[in-house]
């Protein structure tokens, strides 16, 4: 990223889990505000939900075609196990689209992510406040 001179803004939510004390080049960490609605965080958007559908549609395959030859579902069940588990999050979150990812940013932050603008910081952090205010009403 350096090299291209590419900026991310990294928006993470203020969970404790976090680190505070992130020092990246070419990345801005945005935490979102305390008590911020989940209305406005892009993972509540749409992407949690697109990843869900995708990987239940693989674990379905996984256990209809390779774990149920003799056609029980309830063995079959039984059969899945933590490679198969990762596999199809691998395949599941391969079907996540960049294109799906950016409808949900821009619905979340009401933002054209395709618009390439220089922003400064405390704008967005004022746009993700005054976002959160509205929706939460």
């Amino acid at each position: 990223m350096r090299e291209k001179r590419r900026k991310i803004a990294l928006l993470i939510d203020n969970a404790t889990c976090h680190a505070v004390s992130l020092k990246l080049s070419n990345v801005d960490v945005i935490f979102f505000p305390k008590n911020t609605s989940s209305l406005i965080q892009p993972c509540d958007q749409g992407i949690i939900k697109a990843f869900k559908n995708h990987y239940n549609n693989w674990i379905m395959k996984t256990i209809i075609y390779d774990k149920n030859p003799a056609g029980k579902i309830d063995e079959a069940i039984k059969g899945i196990t933590i490679l198969d588990a990762i596999s199809c999050s691998k395949l599941a979150w391969d079907e996540i689209t960049d294109t799906s990812i950016q409808h949900c940013f821009e619905k979340a932050l009401e933002y054209d992510c395709r618009e390439k603008q220089d922003i400064e910081e405390s704008l967005i952090n004022s746009d993700i406040v005054e976002n959160a205010i509205l929706k939460s009403f």
